[in-house]
């Protein structure tokens, strides 16, 4: 039998190579196959599994700043270096390409094409415009990437136009409120309704690029890169499916057909007469400011908010108001509304009983102390609400709360006294912020909720963080045993615990994340002995005054103990590493403390070695 070399150049789809694999022989005699595919995917066999056969796969990232430097000089000079005078500039030059090769290339073809190539004035100004260089040339550059977008099946190309108008250039997206964007227009179906999935698929086909990733390892926020977001701008309007105007305020006057669209974003500089200039709008979805920009009278947005008879979408958290804008009252078929308040929102807020995603922002902290404002919510007239984000403090009111079956899912910031009333009626709760206020600390009202009668009724609660109110610095006790079985992540704020009742936590059996913070358990010695902590994967201590850390020899007591972040404990004098309690310790991370913490961790690096073990030691 001859060998063979075939290449598959530009494979989206598994049916495609599925129907080529039926034709291919598996001779063993060396033969190899090329595919190149821009959708990170696992290609099944004939049978429907894996290739059966020895194989590699290589995936390409962005390019670095040294890397797009390297490309961009060996371009333009070959092997030759680049002149001194250049090298600056021509940096600058690479890294405003964003890391992509198509976009280097581009730049290099314009350099050389002036007249004078190598001159510094030249180079300055490609570098002043990079953006409207790479963005004029779109059948080398948009239309390409645009292969990407053409593949996506229907549901995930709504989703992916709408990260792009939604969110402001070059800024990381909050993954949490890109799904409740998605989940308010409609987008999460009984198919397709994690939105992780989706946003998975978009990084499969190099579309998403990851940004932030969380205490527990998910991805907190994601990013676009300016070429893929005007990609996404450019499809967005020939489809008709929204407009962003940014800029300045002419965009308004000049947009082609605004009275068409359904999504129509803001991002402009300055905004007199704005408002005024836009045209009725009576199929508009979503309404999205996305700038602090100058100019704005609050009583604007009120000229036209009553011809939005079909928004499901409003974003406003940018514009100040010094009152409520009542009539966002009357968008009855509202599903997300995101606002900033400096004053008291009243329970009117209520009587948007579809409202699905309520987002309420203030720069406040939530310690409920005199003239920080409050959030009153009728719970009982919001049977649709989902998810409550809060930086406010919020008490919910209603009426006969036991009669109740409410679809909540993710609540933050509310007072203990209202998550009382939250237990017997909201069954699906997956996510719980609470904080104790002066007024629950005096009465006790804590104490009712560490009960058998409080958190353990929330039978699907997956996280709970819960900020305590610091009267007096003595321990406490809270009955921790009354804590919810389902929990995996748990986060103690201020609770002023004594350290021997970490005990009751042990006994959690699904909990894999604990935070503890600011003195949440207090005293100079935690001292274990019989406690086990198996499913126990990433632990935080900030702010504790702890001395000694002192663990027993018989038994591993955080026997899946992956990562361990220690921040301002700075009297504690050694981390117990030495008795193999953390076999399994990936990461240890300490800020701002002593410098025996500091060697008894390096001494476990260098006992250990990496990869095992890295730690990440600063006191900036």
């Amino acid at each position: 039998m001859r060998k063979y070399l075939i290449v598959f150049d530009g494979l989206w789809d598994f049916e495609s190579w599925k129907y080529i694999l039926s034709f291919l022989p598996n001779d063993e005699v060396g033969s190899r196959i090329l595919i190149t595919s821009r959708a990170m995917m696992e290609l099944p066999t004939s049978t429907g599994t894996h290739i059966p056969y020895n194989h590699h796969c290589f995936r390409m990232s962005i390019l670095n700043e040294n890397q797009s430097w390297e490309l961009l000089e060996r371009k333009l000079f070959g092997k030759q270096s680049c002149p001194v005078e250049l090298v600056e500039v021509g940096k600058q030059i690479a890294r405003q390409c964003g890391g992509l090769p198509l976009a280097i290339v581009l730049i290099v073809g314009t350099i050389l094409n002036n007249p004078n190539p190598e001159s510094q004035d030249s180079w300055l100004c490609v570098m002043d415009d990079i953006t409207s260089i790479v963005f004029a040339n779109p059948e080398s550059c948009l239309d390409i990437i645009g292969l990407s977008y053409k593949y996506l099946p229907p549901h995930l190309k709504a989703c992916f136009l709408l990260m792009g108008g939604a969110f402001p250039a070059q800024c990381e997206i909050d993954v949490e409120k890109l799904s409740n964007l998605w989940r308010a227009e409609g987008f999460l179906d009984a198919v397709h309704n994690l939105p992780e999935i989706i946003l998975k698929e978009l990084m499969h086909r190099s579309l998403v690029s990851v940004g932030r990733i969380s205490f527990v390892g998910k991805i907190k926020t994601c990013t676009l890169h300016d070429l893929v977001r005007q990609l996404c701008l450019r499809e967005a309007q020939k489809e008709n499916f929204l407009h962003v105007i940014e800029g300045n305020a002419n965009g308004v006057g000049n947009a082609p057909a605004l009275e068409n669209q359904h999504h129509l974003i803001f991002n402009i500089e300055h905004c007199d007469n704005c408002i005024q200039m836009l045209p009725p709008l009576p199929h508009l979805q979503s309404f999205i400011w996305l700038s602090l920009g100058s100019g704005f009278i609050p009583g604007m947005v009120g000229l036209i908010l009553s011809g939005f008879k079909w928004l499901r979408v409003l974003d406003i958290y940018f514009l100040p108001f010094d009152t409520f804008p009542r009539q966002i009252l009357n968008l009855v078929n509202l599903r997300y509304l995101a606002l900033n308040v400096t004053y008291v929102l009243d329970k009117s807020v209520s009587k948007l009983h579809k409202l699905e995603t309520l987002l309420v922002y203030g720069p406040w902290s939530h310690s409920g102390n005199e003239g920080t404002p409050t959030l009153f919510l009728d719970i009982s007239k919001m049977r649709c609400l989902l998810h409550v984000y809060t930086w406010v403090p919020s008490i919910l009111r209603g009426n006969d709360f036991q009669a109740l079956h409410l679809n909540l899912t993710d609540l933050s910031k509310i007072t203990l006294h209202s998550s009382w009333l939250l237990f017997g009626c909201s069954p699906n709760l997956k996510k719980l912020g609470v904080f104790e206020t002066n007024e629950d600390y005096r009465t006790g009202r804590v104490l009712r909720c560490f009960s058998d009668r409080g958190f353990q009724r929330l039978n699907q609660l997956d996280s709970l963080k819960c900020s305590f109110y610091k009267g007096k610095t003595e321990a406490r006790s809270l009955n921790l045993s009354a804590l919810p079985a389902t929990l995996k992540k748990l986060t103690l704020t201020g609770s002023c615990l004594s350290w021997d009742q970490m005990k009751l936590l042990a006994g959690l059996p699904n909990l894999e994340t604990l935070k503890l913070k600011n003195e949440a358990f207090i005293g100079p010695e935690w001292v274990q002995t019989d406690e086990v902590f198996p499913p126990l994967k990433q632990l935080l201590i900030d702010n504790a005054v702890l001395m000694m850390w002192q663990t027993g020899n018989d038994d591993e007591h955080f026997p899946r103990l992956e990562r361990l972040v220690l921040s301002y404990c700075k009297f504690l004098q050694e981390i117990p590493l030495g008795s193999g309690q953390f076999s399994a310790l990936g990461s240890i991370e300490l800020h701002h403390c002593c410098e025996s913490v500091e060697k008894s961790a390096r001494e476990y690096e260098e006992y250990y070695g990496s990869p095992s073990i890295s730690s990440r030691i600063g006191n900036q």
